[in-house]
């Protein structure tokens, strides 16, 4: 009946959105990683979102951050303790979670001083309350220069040259002054 199909679509909504790594429902419940995606330079620290939505007083329960591709322990809070027993070596001392915002439902995950190797999906988990979403990161890096506002470089790439059996390729870089108007 009616009911029924109610349950039904509440059931697949929440199976979709899970799938989608965004929100997460169940009850009276939703935990919302609300970035799908957060990019990072190398040696950035991160914030990776996670809400539980209403908030929740979660300081004494279970919050775990793992790796979805094999669920290895990024961060786990327990009970008001750190628990870092499983917690993965390259995580140790560079993630925390702030208990002032567990107290509100906030389980936003703090990474320090990015890793190419932390790129990856992460999961943000609650498993008394039967709720998890996900999140991606990408760490690069990136090459940051600075040059006058006025200053404009243009590059011209030529074809590539065999010099004593290596390939090279050379780009030639000239500038142009600009003039502002204001």
């Amino acid at each position: 009946s009616a009911s029924v199909l109610r349950q039904s679509l509440s059931f697949s909504s929440c199976l979709l959105n899970h799938l989608n790594g965004s929100i997460v429902s169940t009850g009276q419940y939703r935990l919302i990683c609300p970035t799908p995606l957060i990019k990072a330079a190398a040696g950035e620290d991160v914030r990776l979102p996670c809400l539980l939505d209403p908030g929740l007083d979660l300081s004494n329960r279970t919050v775990d951050w793992t790796r979805v591709n094999d669920s290895k322990v990024v961060f786990s809070y327990r009970s008001r303790m750190i628990n870092d027993i499983d917690q993965l070596e390259q995580y140790r001392n560079r993630t925390r979670l702030s208990r002032e915002d567990l107290s509100v439902g906030n389980m936003e995950l703090q990474m320090f001083s990015a890793q190419l190797s932390d790129s990856g999906r992460y999961r943000c988990l609650v498993p008394q309350l039967r709720l998890s979403c996900t999140t991606s990161l990408i760490v690069g890096q990136f090459l940051h220069w600075r040059s006058p506002p006025v200053l404009v470089s243009h590059f011209l790439f030529r074809p590539e040259l065999q010099l004593l059996g290596k390939s090279h390729i050379f780009i030639f870089v000239y500038q142009t002054t600009v003039e502002m108007c204001s």
